[in-house]
């Protein structure tokens, strides 16, 4: 692996980092405000947080559609229509997104474990308050991940990070004016992520209609085929992590079905292992656009080279979280607020194991992204149905057997076996990638040599 892959990929990587943290950081910070406000609020937030993971994945999905089209068109028209058909794309899927979220809001409720009598009653009234109030701001998520995406790809990667951490600085003065001072709980945290999305989208559209110039006049039909695409990669980048978001959504209601207890755990472990998750989708994004380029000009040599300059970076963010996690479990624990010794406890256990399978996930996260830009699709559907299928088995049997804890182990196990399975897999398919470009490059380099050697024989 060269240094100068893991270089290039940082530069292209850094400010899709950003993008891919500011909704994380603000359901972080959310989760930490509400916390000391309500316990019943922060369980009633961590059901909600992989439901509104969905709307991430939507934006994630048109992001890096737009990255793979945008990489792979030379000429100045083909890429004014790859960017117009990647914002009719984010228009359509901002629109499906809000109307389910609101016609379906009961259904929803009920589908992350609650309803309004038994145990997690007030849960669910926290949950149906937040819902509503964070709903509007779901087509700003969609559309700030993708803009900051075409930032990213004219080359104005300064104005894409100060967007972006502008908008995590306004959700936090946000949480500290309406949940800490002012006590608005659930809706005040939903009103802020809703102001601090929206006023971030409209300073990237600023930029952008500076720097990018649309097609004035196009036919229909010469987007139609540009528009199934981007519609297609965008729905196999879903699918992969829908599935992932389904499986929190299943961790969720396994959680609620055992105690409240296991829902604050399962909350505290997941918000603390996503500040170090969800920022390598934008090392993820950034691979599908440099590793698309590769490919386009069958540069076979740096085929492995572009994985692994991924996945250092990715291994340098988790390595870290687990370090963190491990390392600090008590201290970050009280962030929560007041735990009894009990729950402090499990809480610590929680952490460490999930600095644990950060380290377990390193080698399979730039696969899941690269089976798609392999022309393999479905190999990021089964790579994510692998390890929520195997977690979630695993989590179920451990959590009968011994207890809360076991929930932890479980996701851990499973998540183990079903990494080795997929990098497996995805390693054996760029190595035969490799193989067959090679080959293509060196049959055609006799046919352009012959020429000279014929005419210096003569």
């Amino acid at each position: 692996m060269r240094l100068g892959s893991v270089r290039e990929m940082w530069r292209a990587s850094l400010p899709l980092i950003l993008g891919g943290s500011a909704s994380t950081l603000m359901t972080f910070v959310d989760g930490l405000f509400v916390a000391a406000y309500s316990v019943e609020a922060f369980n009633a937030l961590v059901l909600a947080v992989p439901l509104v993971g969905t709307v991430t994945a939507v934006g994630s999905g048109v992001a890096v559609a737009a990255a793979e089209s945008f990489a792979a068109s030379r000429a100045r028209g083909a890429r004014q229509r790859a960017v117009l058909v990647s914002l009719i794309l984010a228009v359509l899927a901002s629109t499906i997104v809000v109307w389910a979220a609101l016609a379906f809001a009961p259904e929803i409720a009920r589908l992350a474990g609650l309803t309004a009598a038994g145990a997690l009653a007030l849960e669910y009234a926290f949950f149906r308050q937040y819902w509503v109030w964070v709903t509007p701001s779901f087509p700003a998520l969609v559309a700030l991940t993708l803009l900051v995406q075409l930032l990213v790809s004219l080359g104005r990667t300064g104005a894409a990070n100060r967007i972006v951490l502008g908008a995590a600085a306004a959700n936090v003065v946000g949480d500290a004016v309406l949940v800490g001072a002012l006590g608005l709980g659930v809706v005040g945290a939903a009103v802020a992520t809703d102001l601090a999305l929206a006023g971030a989208a409209l300073a990237a559209a600023a930029v952008l209609r500076r720097d990018l110039t649309l097609p004035r006049r196009v036919r229909a039909s010469a987007l139609a085929r540009p528009l199934g695409r981007q519609a297609l990669s965008a729905a196999m980048i879903f699918c992969a992590m829908g599935i992932f978001v389904a499986g929190d959504v299943m961790f969720g209601r396994l959680a609620a079905a055992h105690s409240p207890a296991a829902v604050t755990l399962l909350g505290i472990a997941a918000q603390m292992k996503s500040v170090f998750l969800i920022p390598t989708r934008g090392v993820c994004a950034a691979y599908v656009a440099v590793f698309g380029a590769t490919l386009a000009a069958r540069r076979a040599g740096r085929y492995f080279a572009d994985y692994w300059g991924a996945t250092s970076l990715v291994a340098a963010f988790y390595a870290a979280g687990a370090v963190v996690l491990f390392a600090f479990a008590g201290p970050l624990t009280r962030l929560y607020g007041d735990l009894h010794a009990g729950l402090l406890a499990d809480a610590v256990f929680f952490l460490r194991i999930a600095a644990m399978s950060l380290l377990v996930l390193i080698l399979g996260r730039v696969a899941q992204v690269g089976f798609v830009a392999l022309g393999h699709p479905y190999g990021a559907a089964v790579q994510s149905t692998l390890m929520v299928g195997l977690a979630y088995a695993g989590a179920a049997v451990m959590l009968a057997r011994d207890g809360v804890r076991g929930l932890a182990v479980g996701q851990l196990a499973g998540s183990t076996l079903a990494s080795a399975l997929v990098v497996l897999w995805f390693v054996t398919l760029l190595g035969r990638r490799r193989a067959r470009d090679a080959g293509v490059a060196e049959a055609s380099a006799p046919a352009l040599a012959r020429p000279v050697l014929d005419a210096r024989a003569t």
